[in-house]
């Protein structure tokens, strides 16, 4: 979705993962005012680096000049005065935990809007298992999918104009009328060339995007890879097609299956299922014996192996850690 909406005109879209949102708080708790300067400008992740020392020269005077100031106001208008640098009208940013933060964002950031965009949880279960066979692809995805979906509810009801949520599977299938949609959701003008979208990191190029060097690596990697089929006069593959669309029936085993289809139950997300995805190959729910009993073996286990994983593997300030927990539980 970012790298679509790159092709916007007037429009400058970071594509790389971005937790401003999240931190800003603790950014805030920062005495020293060099050191709370220098963060905030390491948590922009600024992509355009020829303003690299335009941007950090501009945060450094913000933050002296206004030391009360909250680090959330500088972001917005740091973000602004970019674009205007650049000669654009509108920024965006690609934030995948940001539906646990809508609500503050979209609050305090006026005239912000959101787009979520939201795929089954079988083929991103069977995604991250293609990326990575070792890790908890079932429990933590599952929670985060049911809890993010749920917000989304709200949201579309108490910001109608605002918020809006577009699924995966209709922007590959059908993207000209998704396209379109979106274009006049935010009364951009539509054009052909806003179809041509790379496949941007799949889950067979074993390299993952971490942050945004990764991100881009694979972006220019895919670029050269359509240069070179075009240059052989064979077909180019983009993005938006629906090949990747229910790929966990073959990729995830039935146990698997049922396993998601248990979080999801646990996580109270029939309602969701049957809203956006009423026609997904298997049956919700319905599996055979052996199947379920499989899937449920491992299943009073998983929280616990969660948390450790949680506590264990992610490398952040502890008081971050806690801050996003606190959040994501009350979410």
């Amino acid at each position: 979705m970012a790298v679509l909406m790159q092709g916007l005109e007037g429009w400058y879209v970071q594509s790389g993962e971005n937790t401003f949102i999240e931190i800003h708080g603790l950014i805030d708790r920062e005495q020293n005012l060099e050191s709370r300067a220098q963060r905030i400008y390491e948590a922009i992740k600024l992509e355009d680096r020829n303003q690299s020392d335009w941007l950090e020269s501009y945060i450094r005077e913000a933050v002296t000049a206004n030391p009360n100031q909250p680090s959330l106001e500088i972001y917005r208008a740091a973000m602004d005065a970019l674009v205007a640098r650049r000669g654009e009208r509108q920024w965006a940013q690609k934030a995948t935990s940001y539906i646990f933060y809508a609500e503050d964002l979209l609050k305090s950031i006026p005239g912000s809007r959101m787009i979520y965009l939201l795929r089954n949880p079988w083929d991103l279960s069977a995604s991250k298992k293609r990326r990575n066979p070792s890790s908890d692809r079932f429990f933590s995805l599952s929670l985060s999918w049911a809890k993010g979906v749920q917000i989304t509810s709200r949201l579309e009801q108490d910001y109608p104009d605002r918020f809006k949520l577009v699924r995966y599977e209709d922007l590959v299938s059908t993207p000209q009328k998704v396209i379109q949609d979106l274009c006049d959701w935010l009364g951009e003008p539509f054009s052909e060339h806003l179809l041509d979208v790379p496949h941007v990191n799949p889950s067979e190029n074993k390299v993952q995007a971490g942050g945004h060097y990764g991100h881009q690596l694979l972006l220019e990697q895919s670029a050269c890879d359509s240069s070179a089929k075009v240059s052989r006069g064979e077909e180019t593959s983009t993005g938006l097609n629906p090949s990747k669309m229910c790929k966990y029936q073959t990729l995830l085993d039935t146990h698997e299956i049922a396993r998601v289809d248990q979080l999801l139950l646990l996580f109270r997300s029939r309602h969701l299922i049957r809203r956006h995805y009423p026609d997904m190959p298997h049956q919700f729910g319905s599996h055979s014996l052996k199947a379920h009993t499989r899937a449920s073996i491992g299943l009073p286990l998983a929280p616990a192996r969660y948390c450790l994983n949680y506590l264990t593997q992610i490398k952040r300030r502890p008081s971050y850690l806690l801050s996003r927990s606190i959040r994501r539980f009350r979410a």
